[in-house]
């Protein structure tokens, strides 16, 4: 679909740093369904509606109310766009109806597709090259719209709860964790490194070398030695931000409490959420963390109650305003001051920021950096991050840079 005012659009919204972008995913799935014909579009309002839902990646009042003057701008464009895909679901046999070419139309010929690629590369080579009649190309425009076939009596509030509904199939999605800035193998590695072991019971392994020194030294066998398991003092501690600006990206968050418990390293690990920041109690003035529904809350001081300082050492996960470009020096404050009274708990602590660093500029996250220590969530800083919690000098900014 070559058509100006929604290629204008996406453009616009993608140069925006201020917001989050639809991916070029999210355009190509647009295509695929005003063109499917199973989509009935009436008139502007069911086109915008489709628009906000497929682009839209916020749930601000302040970024809907942009995306809609957006669309204002734009509204008499979208309005022949949309009686022009009427024209085209009513006539689904006219591909060139003239109403619907000027707005949707296929590539110029000018421009060669793959498949033209494909048939001249044969022509060529002295292959036989592939009748593509027309029937052959409704049967490949059938398959790609199938799965976003429609109820005959379709509304747009069905078709769009059949889009949302595709994220639970397998249907064009990737249902990976691929996609994540470390991969959870790198995470479990790194997090392995932040031990301090102590000795404890013995365990049912026999220790080979222990039992033959013992026969050496006595002369005789008088049974075996065991291994003693090892135990990890440090008591690790989570804390991740909930707010509505994390929420692109809180799955990663998930992602480092998984790994550090597959490491089986952290028996006491504990988690912590809070919004934007830690809220403080009414009467005591102490920090309180949720649980991850938000509904239990805990004091700083409880949570940290049982571990010795010398073996707490704490991640924090929060973006620190960057991912939507955020600068409230009230809040800046109420942090540097949250991180001074969780420094007088804790051995050691690290800020991990899901924004790259050419995002903190200008931003709280850069006054916070100035104060603690934090990092990227790229594979060396995650590194660098969890080297801090072990009280390990971290490697300077131009350092990484050469290390990536």
């Amino acid at each position: 679909m070559n058509n100006p005012v929604l290629i204008e659009l996406f453009e616009e919204i993608r140069n925006d740093k201020s917001w989050l972008h639809p991916s070029l995913d999210d355009f190509l799935l647009l295509q695929t369904l005003l063109l499917s014909k199973k989509i009935t579009i009436t008139g502007f309002e069911e086109l915008t509606f489709i628009l906000k839902t497929l682009w839209l990646k916020s749930h601000e009042s302040k970024d809907l109310s942009k995306f809609n003057a957006l669309l204002l701008k734009r509204k008499t464009a979208l309005i022949e766009l949309g009686e022009a895909l009427l024209t085209w679901n009513e006539h689904p046999g006219s591909h060139n109806a003239p109403e619907v070419a000027s707005e949707i139309s296929p590539p110029q010929a000018s421009e060669k597709k793959e498949s033209d690629i494909s048939q001249q590369h044969k022509q060529d080579s002295g292959e036989p090259a592939e009748n593509l009649d027309q029937d052959t190309l409704n049967d490949t425009e059938d398959e790609v719209v199938a799965s976003f076939k429609m109820p005959d009596n379709n509304r747009i509030t069905a078709e769009m709860e059949k889009i949302n509904s595709l994220e639970n199939s397998t249907n064009g999605f990737l249902f990976t964790k691929g996609y994540f800035p470390i991969h959870n193998r790198q995470l479990q590695h790194a997090w392995r490194s932040l031990t301090a072991n102590l000795p404890g019971m013995s365990n049912e392994e026999i220790d080979i070398n222990a039992t033959i020194s013992s026969i050496t030294n006595k002369g005789y066998f008088s049974g075996f030695k065991y291994l003693r398991k090892k135990i990890n003092k440090i008591h690790l501690y989570i804390l991740l931000d909930q707010s509505d600006s994390m929420i692109t990206v809180e799955e990663f968050g998930q992602e480092l409490i998984i790994s550090a418990k597959q490491t089986k390293k952290y028996p006491n690990l504990t988690v912590g959420y809070f919004n934007r920041l830690p809220i403080k109690s009414d009467g005591s003035q102490e920090y309180l963390f949720s649980d991850d529904s938000g509904t239990k809350y805990q004091s700083l001081q409880s949570l940290f109650k049982g571990s010795h300082q010398s073996d707490i050492a704490v991640m924090i996960y929060s973006d620190a305003g960057a991912l939507k470009s955020v600068y409230d020096k009230d809040r800046l404050e109420a942090t540097i001051e949250f991180t001074k009274t969780l420094v007088q708990h804790c051995a050691y602590m690290a800020w991990l920021n899901p924004a790259p660093r050419d995002r903190w500029i200008a931003t709280n996250a850069e006054g916070i950096a100035a104060q603690i220590q934090m990092y990227d969530t790229s594979r060396v800083e995650f590194e660098a991050a969890v080297n801090a919690l072990k009280g390990k000098t971290t490697l300077n900014l131009s350092e990484k840079d050469a290390a990536r």
